[in-house]
């Protein structure tokens, strides 16, 4: 018996969809992240930024799994990272 195209087996087709889904929200996460440079008057991220970054890493799982603590902290730490490494806030002047 003939082994079936590899695409035509519909498991790896949908597999494949959900990764280009998936990538293609990991882009807009990026964006997202890249857009939302505002930060509080002492120099933090904003809740809101805080909740849209971590809603996204949600988003970018399916909706499904993971904790909402957790998406919030790691949400946190990569907006204070980049936070740190912004020129306004090195101690640099422009």
């Amino acid at each position: 018996m003939a082994k079936p195209a590899l695409s035509k087996i519909p498991a790896l087709s949908k597999i494949k969809d959900n990764f280009s889904q998936t990538e293609s929200q990991v882009s807009q996460r990026d964006s997202q992240v890249q857009a939302t440079s505002v930060r509080s008057v002492n120099g933090s991220p904003s809740s809101e930024q805080i909740a849209r970054l971590a809603y996204s890493y949600w988003e970018a799982r399916g909706y499904q799994g993971g904790s909402p603590e957790e998406d919030w902290r790691r949400a946190e730490e990569e907006l204070r990272n980049q936070s740190l490494q912004s020129p306004v806030n090195s101690g640099t002047r422009l």
